[in-house]
């Protein structure tokens, strides 16, 4: 991901949050400028997130739908899991269970272009992505002439699993599926194909199966770079010195061509929170 860099080692920026903020949800830590309950705990509602205590143990979410399960402050990500489109069918071709999953992403978020892909799973299968404005659209065909193992392939060449990248800049995203010959000939070992985005850091197709069921492969796990304005550090570094502008002491500003925004560092040996006003201390 290319990059640009500003030092800036002594800003006097107004960054403030209420001390006691809680600042977890369950497992996850939730780190300024990212809150939750209180509006006040978050730099602003682009990063208040909806921490669910109903459910069998708390589960932090952006959005309605989106779950977080790791915010990274220093690599600007956030680890997330969305729901799997999937299409089922029963041995005379008729579709059982349809899923198409649609996603629309904050101003301040986007689908990392550089851990993410597309994966395809099916035997008789055909995935289309694209974004919901309809600028661009992408996807793969995987398609099995033999019946195949793919707990025994090594990656997604097109074997009962294919991939694709994703372009920059993506914030919103549409996947669906489609069959060549409805399963006809495949049903008895691939009766539902799948289709999700995942971190390809994490993704091992050797443990995948065709004879997934249509509640067998719910979500993925994938990564959004996340930006803290959607400026440049130039233009950000004429704030300093006001409540507008996001990074602390001792910190530096970098550009996020992918994400299309500013985040902000500490300086080489300095530790902790950037978007804290004293958040980077010296590392010893």
């Amino acid at each position: 991901m290319a990059a640009t860099t500003t030092t800036i080692s002594s800003a006097t920026t107004e960054v403030k949050t209420p001390p006691d903020c809680n600042r977890t949800c369950g497992t996850v830590e939730v780190p300024y400028p990212f809150g939750i309950d209180d509006p006040n705990c978050a730099k602003n509602e682009d990063f208040m997130l909806n921490c669910n205590r109903t459910l069998s143990a708390p589960t932090l979410f952006a959005g309605e739908n989106i779950q977080v399960v790791n915010i990274s402050v220093e690599n600007g990500t956030l680890n997330v899991l969305i729901d799997t489109a999937t299409r089922c069918y029963n041995e005379t071709g008729g579709v059982t269970y349809e899923f198409d999953q649609h996603i629309t992403l904050g101003d301040r978020f986007t689908f990392s272009s550089t851990e993410n892909k597309l994966v395809v799973l099916g035997c008789d299968t055909f995935a289309l992505m694209s974004d919901i404005e309809g600028r661009f659209s992408s996807g793969c065909i995987s398609l099995c002439g033999e019946p195949i193992n793919v707990t025994e392939e090594r990656s997604c060449s097109g074997f009962g699993c294919c991939q694709t990248v994703l372009p920059k800049n993506l914030k919103t995203l549409s996947i669906s599926l489609a069959s060549v010959f409805n399963h006809n000939n495949t049903w008895d070992v691939n009766p539902c194909d799948f289709a999700f985005l995942v971190d390809q850091r994490s993704f091992d197709v050797s443990k995948m199966r065709l004879d997934f069921g249509p509640l067998e492969l719910e979500n993925s796990s994938l990564l959004l770079d996340w930006v803290v304005d959607n400026k440049t550090c130039e233009a950000a570094r004429l704030n300093i010195g006001s409540s507008n502008y996001a990074c602390g002491e001792n910190t530096n500003c970098s550009y996020s061509d992918n994400a299309q925004g500013y985040r902000c560092h500490c300086l080489k040996g300095f530790r902790g929170n950037p978007y804290l006003q004293q958040g980077c201390q010296v590392f010893f």
